[in-house]
């Protein structure tokens, strides 16, 4: 219930939470300080080398206007009742541990009546406990099936898509968008479709996209002219050698 003492499970449905919760994240100090500037921070699930990636605009870090829209929130009942929920990511990730410290201690500096505990949870019981609802927030990451705009934005985006499903996100038009940008060959209409996509994930101010990671390698000097396959991350490359053996 909205009484200050816990959060109902539709509390993210009041688009005004969202765009509170994300205007409290500051992402230039999180890429400087977590990743020393070594990451692309995008601004959708589109991130940056899949086709039809469009920059679209982001929520800034403003806790003027994250206080403004709390205010607004629930007709003013969070803003008077306050509330307490808790942030989880899987043990062991400091990058997410980061990130949710940082959103905790941000939306809690609001309002004293605003309390956000953060805690950490083994990878096998977090993979339940999120797919269970059991979480108003949580933070996962997705590595490309295949380099297509659908593998990124119906995940994140569609009713039924593998994250989305789970943040209980629905919305009619997205979800007709989603399924008509895989149906569809035609480049320059898929260009359309994905490009309005990115632009209701700012609009529906749907989740915050945190960091597309970027991998460092080194080769000794007599290897020349391999090229690492930019979908797949170290761990496919050391199996390949791996079976090999």
């Amino acid at each position: 219930r909205l009484d200050g003492n816990g959060i109902p499970p539709d509390f993210f449905s009041d688009i005004n939470v969202r765009r509170a919760f994300l205007h409290a994240m500051d992402r230039e100090t999180y890429r400087e300080d977590v990743f020393n500037n070594l990451v692309i921070m995008p601004s959708s699930p589109n991130i940056e080398g899949v086709p039809y990636h469009k920059e679209v605009p982001i929520y800034e870090f403003d806790l003027e206007k994250s206080k403004a829209y709390m205010q607004k929130a629930w007709a003013g009942k969070i803003w008077e009742k306050g509330f307490k929920m808790v942030i989880a990511h899987n043990t062991g990730n400091e990058m997410r541990e980061a990130a949710a410290l940082m959103l905790a201690e941000n939306i809690m500096a609001l309002n004293p009546k605003f309390k956000i505990e953060v805690r950490n949870v083994e990878w096998k019981d977090y993979l339940v406990q999120y797919r269970n609802y059991m979480y108003p927030v949580f933070l996962t990451g997705w590595v490309a099936d295949y380099a297509d705009p659908h593998n990124f934005l119906y995940t994140f985006m569609h009713s039924q898509g593998v994250f989305s499903r789970y943040m209980a996100y629905k919305n009619s038009e997205v979800d007709r968008l989603c399924e008509a940008g895989i149906e569809t060959v035609d480049p320059g209409k898929r260009e359309q479709i994905y490009a309005k996509l990115q632009e209701l994930w700012y609009e529906e101010a749907i989740g915050i996209p945190l960091y597309q990671q970027i991998n460092v390698r080194a080769y000794r000097d007599y290897v020349h002219g391999y090229v690492p396959n930019a979908m797949l991350p170290d761990s496919w490359e050391n199996l390949k050698l791996l079976s090999k053996e």
